[in-house]
């Protein structure tokens, strides 16, 4: 099945909040489906396009996957998807391999294709687990390309008393070392979806984009993924 890619490449660092109270410790990997959506409509509402919000009637014209990782460069994309919770189908399997896939975080689209078709998988995957990731290619990096880091902060009250001073809190980051994340697109009048990213770019995604976090850079490729056919 044919679908359209779009590749975020983050400029700078991103945090992407989880709704927990300390959920600026820690930063999710991913961006939701649900969030991509919300900045598009809230995009379209700044750029003056009611009608295009009104048409949808809160279902957009076009559908999105969450925005996964994806490791290289422009025109060598290696994109990954979540593990799926399918059982691996693997010859003469044993408790090693098993600890050994509950490693996995992310597989990219040569395993994913594999476990989604039920095909066979050589008992040689475990040394291509690099870290969370599942990957074929030879070159990417032992140690992931996802580096998250903390830094302190402080929280400044607007109003100061005794009761109510400033506070340090710590914030996890994700820097993307040759790579970033990415979405699939299905469905009609994706130049709309265009149009979002161009504003969306400059105004970022995740949390702080008043200082500069969750900027990128974006372009889109055809890509087709084999999936099955009796689904």
């Amino acid at each position: 099945m044919t679908y359209t890619a779009y590749f975020l490449k983050f400029t700078t660092p991103l945090h992407i909040g989880d709704h927990k109270p300390d959920s600026y410790e820690s930063t999710e990997s991913y961006l939701r489906s649900d969030t991509i959506n919300a900045a598009i409509v809230a995009t379209w509402a700044k750029l003056g396009h009611v009608d295009w919000i009104e048409e949808c009637q809160g279902a957009l014209p076009f559908t999105i996957t969450s925005a996964f990782p994806f490791y290289g460069s422009l025109g060598s994309e290696n994109i990954f998807f979540p593990r799926l919770k399918l059982p691996f189908d693997i010859e003469d399997r044993d408790t090693k391999l098993a600890k050994q896939i509950k490693k996995i975080t992310w597989m990219d689209k040569a395993y994913f294709e594999t476990v989604i078709n039920a095909r066979k998988i050589d008992k040689s995957f475990e040394n291509h687990i690099k870290k969370e990731f599942l990957t074929l290619e030879e070159n990417f990096p032992e140690d992931g390309f996802m580096h998250k880091q903390v830094s302190e902060r402080v929280a400044i009250p607007r109003e100061r008393s005794e009761d109510n001073q400033s506070e340090p809190f710590y914030m996890e980051r994700i820097y993307f070392d040759n790579g970033g994340l990415y979405f699939l697109a299905v469905g009609d009048e994706l130049a709309k979806l265009d149009a979002a990213l161009n504003l969306l770019q400059y105004e970022g995604f995740g949390t702080d984009r008043n200082i500069g976090n969750g900027f990128f850079e974006w372009h889109s490729s055809e890509i087709n993924i084999d999936v099955p056919t009796n689904c």
